[in-house]
């Protein structure tokens, strides 16, 4: 089962530090506690909102555990799961 991923919609604010994954997990650890810190953090390009503009987390989750979405009529931009599916770092879990 995958926990902790975050992707980043907006990439280039995060590229300033030596990698770039230690501004927004710093950031993270800093603002919150050591727990929320995600085990992994990529970027992406698009994220699904339902037709009433809510974010749908529980398709992607979906995705990534490589099971069937069922709902995407009530996605706004259903292309956008694509973008989801076989990324080389969530098989690794």
């Amino acid at each position: 089962m995958i926990h902790n991923v975050v992707y980043l919609f907006n990439w280039h604010e995060f590229t300033i530090k030596k990698s770039p994954f230690y501004l927004p997990r710093a950031q993270i650890r800093t603002t919150l506690s050591a727990r929320h810190v995600p085990a992994l953090v990529l970027p992406i390009s698009d994220i699904p909102y339902t037709v009433n503009g809510k974010k749908v987390e529980v398709a992607i989750k979906q995705i990534l555990a490589e099971l069937p979405v069922k709902n995407q009529g009530a996605l706004a931009n259903p292309l956008s799961l694509e973008l989801y599916k076989n990324i080389p770092e969530t098989k690794v879990w």
